[in-house]
């Protein structure tokens, strides 16, 4: 957290240094939005919601949350930049720095490295007030030093914003190859493949179902006490919650068996409110209850296990209901069959797979380091204790 400043930079509230759009917001339900489907980002609280096929904004600016849990959480950021055409709702500010005293990159830096819990009211619905929002006070050091420090921020920001370029363009290509040759059995030689019937299914001649358990080392998490739960010492706990960012700040000390242990490129799914599998990034932690893990078994690639997975997950989690959160259960998982392919075909699908998974995975570890280290550097640089001012470097406007 942002702490002191060097006795040059002067001290502003954020409500001195810019300019306020919030008058500009306009509200649409979910059931309007869905009759006008588009290419504009509909934003709220924690960025990006919607897209629809209108704007109200048009330019660069730092969105703010004004309410939600996040607020406290802090589990995604509540201080975003907006760029080009876009709309938004009533849950964020909009924010415009003025450009002769502070850069919006700047302050959104500074805001989510900030302490605001004294700013914030409410408790079951936590609230960020405009009023409050204007009272902030920020250090600044000269526009030229916002510049030279966003530009240093940036330049990791585009490292991992291409980074995920390429993974979506990886994920894409070992999805439609996986449709190709294993949901429309257009694969190497298919023409002189003939179909049969099975009780499983449809099928090439000389291939077969085999069950998931079969296929793929399934493990089930620990119930670890929640009470033994904390923020630092001991070992990091995968939950339910830590899938999407693929990391966990949950620790335990309490110590369990090496089967409960999860490692990078370990496939995960929650098995509780939405079903979505994820590949595990965030290193050597333990697998916590209604996580699952699935390792494939030899022979088999893991991007193959998870593309034969996508669609039975995706159909349980679009069909599986509970009174207040859908549940996933053992029987549900052990219904899951997956085509096995004959010898030739499998090798070459493996070989495959293998080779993109290998890509991807060591992608999103280069990211894990790249945002660990952009987040060392950020309180360093905004509090000053990192001096820029001798750094020969320039941003680009369309970042500021």
């Amino acid at each position: 957290m942002v702490q002191s400043t060097p006795s040059r930079w002067r001290e502003e509230t954020i409500g001195e240094i810019v300019e306020f759009h919030d008058h500009r917001r306009i509200p649409i339900s979910e059931i309007e939005r869905s009759s006008r489907r588009g290419p504009y980002p509909y934003y709220g609280a924690s960025g990006i919601i919607d897209f629809i096929d209108g704007f109200i904004f048009d330019g660069n600016y730092l969105l703010v949350s004004e309410d939600g849990e996040n607020l406290k959480s802090r589990k995604t950021p509540i201080a975003f930049m907006a760029s080009g055409k876009f709309w938004v709702n009533n849950h964020a500010h909009i924010l415009a720095a003025r450009a002769d005293v502070a850069t919006n990159y700047f302050l959104m830096s500074f805001i989510e490295n900030s302490n605001l819990s004294g700013y914030i009211t409410g408790t079951a619905q936590p609230k960020l007030s405009q009023a409050n929002l204007k009272r902030i006070r920020v250090h600044l050091p000269s526009i030229a030093i916002q510049r030279k420090i966003t530009a240093v921020l940036c330049a990791y920001d585009n490292l991992i914003e291409n980074d995920l370029r390429r993974i979506e363009i990886i994920s894409q290509m070992a999805d439609r190859v996986f449709t190709e040759w294993f949901v429309k059995f257009r694969f190497p030689g298919n023409d002189s493949a003939s179909l049969v019937h099975s009780a499983t299914g449809t099928i090439p001649r000389g291939w077969t179902f085999a069950n998931l358990f079969d296929v793929a080392e399934v493990t089930y998490g620990f119930p670890f006490r929640a009470d033994r739960f904390s923020s630092a010492g001991g070992t990091g706990v995968t939950r339910i919650r830590d899938l999407i960012q693929g990391e966990t700040f949950t620790y335990t000390t309490e110590r369990v068996d090496d089967r409960y242990v999860v490692q990078n490129g370990d496939i995960l799914l929650g098995m509780d409110g939405n079903f979505n599998l994820h590949i595990w990034t965030g290193g050597e932690a333990y697998l916590n209850q209604r996580v699952a893990r699935f390792r494939p078994r030899e022979g088999i690639s893991p991007y193959y296990l998870l593309l034969a997975l996508k669609r039975p997950i995706h159909f349980f989690d679009s069909t599986v209901v509970g009174t207040t959160v859908a549940h996933l259960s053992d029987e549900d998982l052990k219904s899951i069959n997956i085509p096995v392919p004959d010898p030739e075909v499998s090798r070459l699908a493996m070989a495959s797979f293998d080779q993109l998974f290998k890509l991807e995975l060591s992608l999103r570890l280069r990211n894990v380091v790249l945002r660990k280290t952009r987040d060392l550097l950020l309180p360093k640089l905004i509090s000053g204790e990192l001096d820029v001012s001798d750094l020969d470097i320039k941003v680009e406007d369309d970042k500021l």
